[in-house]
């Protein structure tokens, strides 16, 4: 299958998949939320596949949610994404290689793996707390599971 925000490639039993929009650093739009998923069903589905990696294209690893997107849908209430439960939910060791800043989402997203490699650039963080959101895509239970 053909993706446009993520590229996917599958080399001996190892899955690589890389968000692809370095423009905007990777931030999560509701295509790659839904590109990201079917890829996780056929990373599932695949039974060759021992390990699985996730990196960002460019400068960061992801920097959170595309709120334009979200918010310019004509739904009078935009529709949260998720994207670290497929993650959580696969069943091969999930590695994620942080290349660069992995903020909000992206962080929540790299929280969902089973490793967790950073480069040594790299900003970690929740930045939606400043402005009174609450992250919704498990953040607040697996970061206090990591770092007690």
């Amino acid at each position: 299958m053909r993706y446009e925000t993520i590229v996917y490639q599958k080399r001996d039993r190892i899955a690589n998949i890389t968000l692809n929009r370095p423009e905007v650093n990777n931030v999560i739009s509701p295509q790659l939320a839904q590109e990201l998923l079917d890829i996780c069903s056929e990373v599932s589905q695949d039974e060759e596949v021992r390990v699985a990696t996730i990196t960002g294209a460019g400068e960061a690893f992801c920097v959170g949610t595309d709120w334009g997107s979200l918010l310019s849908a004509k739904t009078a209430q935009p529709k949260l994404l998720s994207v670290a439960g497929a993650i959580a939910k696969l069943d091969c060791p999930i590695i994620a290689a942080i290349n660069g800043d992995a903020l909000g989402q992206g962080l929540e997203l790299a929280l969902a793996c089973d490793i967790r490699i950073a480069s040594e650039g790299a900003c970690l963080g929740l930045p939606q707390i400043a402005s009174g959101f609450i992250p919704w895509d498990g953040g607040t239970q697996r970061l206090p599971r990591l770092v007690g």
